[in-house]
């Protein structure tokens, strides 16, 4: 169910008329189950029975059917090429791209600006059907097991490291640079994150401004644009190596344009602004 605006039919609805109560999805096969969902800016795609499908705006190719067509009901992602037939996993949708993982690899599709596929690609030119994301290279002989997508950077997890590719302006992909990278490069080999077991990833916000933060071994940390404090380390000053936050131990943590937001193992719901509480 999706609601809200519907913009090149991004509720998936069969419309373009927003809805501001939830409204069915249409197009998914009915005798599969859904277990995931990822919104991005005008598009969204869900994994229904192992298999992926999307809907809303294409002009990048971001709905990966082969097409750079809008739809306003879900459309199956092309799983006849390099995707294959093993079941996608994890799922997630940016502004002009969607990645997923499948048989332990990532692939994406849609924009390549920046390198946000991944695959090596740096041009604006669009890939309408998954590539494999690059995996000779630091991903070599690793088990990508989830990826997320902001505007123009993306990670995954892969045996329990982070891994990221795309713009890194403001040091989004924490490999200690501000150097974009067209394939992935591993996200804290230095800093307080080193040698930690990443569980959980977020990829958020766009350009400069951009951030990454995970859980890893029960610790939180952040990196990338901090103009509005959104690594949440107290300071608004970029890092481009991942940064702890606080003492506390996390269970996830999610990244947005401008903000951050994380669950505790207590189950407290915090913000940036470390050391408050909500209604305190």
């Amino acid at each position: 169910y999706c609601w809200g605006d519907n913009t090149a039919g991004k509720l998936g609805n069969g419309t373009t008329t927003g809805s501001l109560v939830p409204v069915p999805v249409r197009g998914l096969p009915g005798d599969k189950p859904v277990t995931a969902v990822s919104t991005g800016t005008d598009s969204a795609c869900a994994i229904a029975g192992g298999e992926a499908y999307c809907w809303g705006l294409n002009s990048s190719g971001q709905l990966g059917n082969g097409t750079t067509t809008n739809s306003s009901e879900a459309v199956k992602v092309d799983q006849g090429g390099v995707l294959g037939k093993a079941a996608v996993t994890s799922i997630s949708v940016g502004q002009r791209s969607a990645c997923a993982v499948t048989n332990g690899a990532a692939f994406c599709w849609g924009a390549g600006t920046n390198g946000l596929r991944g695959d090596g690609a740096t041009s604006a030119a669009v890939a309408a059907a998954p590539v494999r994301v690059t995996s000779t290279g630091v991903l070599a002989h690793k088990t990508v097991t989830s990826v997320t997508v902001a505007s123009s950077h993306a990670c995954a997890i892969a045996s329990g490291k982070a891994y990221c590719w795309g713009l890194n302006s403001g040091g989004q992909l924490g490999d200690g640079s501000t150097v974009t990278r067209a394939v992935p490069v591993a996200s804290g080999t230095s800093g307080a994150m080193f040698g930690k077991t990443v569980t959980s990833l977020s990829a958020g916000g766009d350009g400069a401004s951009a951030t990454t933060c995970a859980v890893a071994s029960g610790k939180a940390y952040c990196w990338g644009g901090n103009q509005r404090g959104q690594v949440g380390d107290g300071t608004v000053v970029d890092r481009s190596v991942p940064t702890q936050i606080g003492a506390a131990t996390w269970a996830s943590v999610s990244g947005g344009a401008l903000h951050t937001c994380g669950v505790r193992r207590d189950r407290t719901l915090w913000g940036p602004r470390m050391g408050t509480r909500p209604g305190t």
